[in-house]
């Protein structure tokens, strides 16, 4: 009798357990700008500063918003405008140390990178004032609509300043505008560079595959794939 109330005892243990786990929270809101939401099954919900987060949760970001998770285990995340991911797969990505295993590929993109971007555009190019990126007003940094004109340069003096949610933000707009343009390469190449500096491993995954894919006979081609066997 005393065998089988051990057992059940030991069963009810691992259920609460379970349970507790399941709802123990992964992270915290520790920085907010802009429209936040985080959705658990259908129903979406406005994200608030220092607020816990879960692992059975999405997190999705406004045009001009910007999140930073700093989580459990100690590390922080940045999540830029205009994206939507798992904090599942954020938080379990959060450890590794790709940033400081990987300093000698970011010290000679860089250089090439400032080599390349200083070349003038030809006539008919998409280049434009900074005036023309809008302004939020009360602040200094710059953000765009997901339908406004983005100039590579703009992007890069962002990137250059190491405000790398914005400049991810401004190269990807980039992209996909002008998917021709013969910088398309380094954008992309800054922008997996960008993830990695934001701590999102997933995303930067996810940039890293796709530019290995595109141009696989490229010197950072091998590049990437160095990135890629930390991720």
């Amino acid at each position: 009798m005393k065998k089988v109330f051990l057992i059940a005892a030991l069963l009810v243990t691992s259920a609460a357990s379970d349970v507790f786990s399941q709802a123990a929270a992964i992270g915290e809101v520790s920085y907010l700008e802009g429209q936040v939401k985080v959705q658990k099954g259908a129903e979406w919900t406005a994200v608030q500063l220092k607020q816990p987060l879960f692992a059975d949760q999405t997190i999705q970001t406004g045009s001009d918003a910007t999140v930073e998770i700093k989580w459990t285990n100690g590390a922080k995340t940045t999540v830029e405008a205009g994206n939507k991911q798992s904090l599942a797969s954020l938080y379990e990505n959060s450890g590794k140390a790709v940033k400081s295993e990987t300093q000698g590929v970011w010290a000679s993109f860089l250089q090439l990178f400032k080599s390349k971007s200083n070349t003038k555009q030809e006539e008919g190019g998409i280049r434009r004032s900074m005036a023309s990126v809008r302004a939020q007003p009360g602040r200094d940094e710059l953000y765009w609509k997901a339908d406004e004109e983005v100039a590579f340069e703009d992007a890069s003096k962002l990137y250059d300043a190491k405000n790398y949610a914005k400049a991810v933000r401004g190269f990807g707009l980039f992209i996909e505008q002008k998917p021709k343009d013969a910088r398309v390469k380094l954008a992309t190449f800054a922008m997996g560079h960008c993830y990695i500096e934001l701590n999102n491993a997933p995303k930067a995954k996810e940039v890293f595959q796709a530019f290995a894919a595109k141009y696989p006979g490229d010197e950072l081609a091998e590049e990437a794939r160095k990135v890629l066997a930390k991720l």
